[in-house]
């Protein structure tokens, strides 16, 4: 710049090739510039590059997980109505059981009479049939 100046000042002209050199440090300054945008660019489109791997991860990731509790949501479902089904199994066992219980008994639990396996008469039919034998056979002892 003090040489530019001073050769208008002056009028005097350049020495030979400083120009050349001078125009030579701009264009390598010029190029040096251009190299570093273009790290700079190659630089943020890297950075670019993984945070949209990074999202895609985290997406995946959460795609995963809702697919996990989707399946243990079904996995609840199934273990729940299995449970259910349990349940009404054991209370048709149960349900038989009693209604075994009461064919072989001749009576419910609530105390109502039913009919005997045995005779097709009903308990209180029967016991006053026994109870007519053993009257009539203790008296068939007197006589005699």
């Amino acid at each position: 710049m003090l040489l530019n100046l001073a050769s208008h000042v002056t009028g005097c002209c350049w020495p030979r090739g400083m120009k050349e050199k001078e125009k030579e440090e701009e264009e390598e300054e010029e190029e040096e510039e251009e190299e570093e945008e273009e790290e700079e660019e190659e630089e943020e489109e890297e950075e670019e590059e993984e945070e949209e791997e990074e999202e895609e991860e985290e997406e995946e990731e959460e795609e995963e997980e809702e697919e996990e509790e989707e399946e243990e949501e079904e996995e609840e479902e199934e273990e729940k109505e299995e449970k259910e089904e349990e349940e009404k199994e054991e209370k048709e066992e149960k349900e038989e059981k009693e209604e075994e219980d009461i064919k072989k008994k001749g009576t419910q639990d609530i105390g109502k009479p039913v009919e005997a396996p045995a005779t097709g008469v009903s308990r209180v039919t029967n016991e006053f049939f026994v109870h007519n034998q053993i009257h009539n056979y203790t008296q068939y002892i007197h006589i005699r």
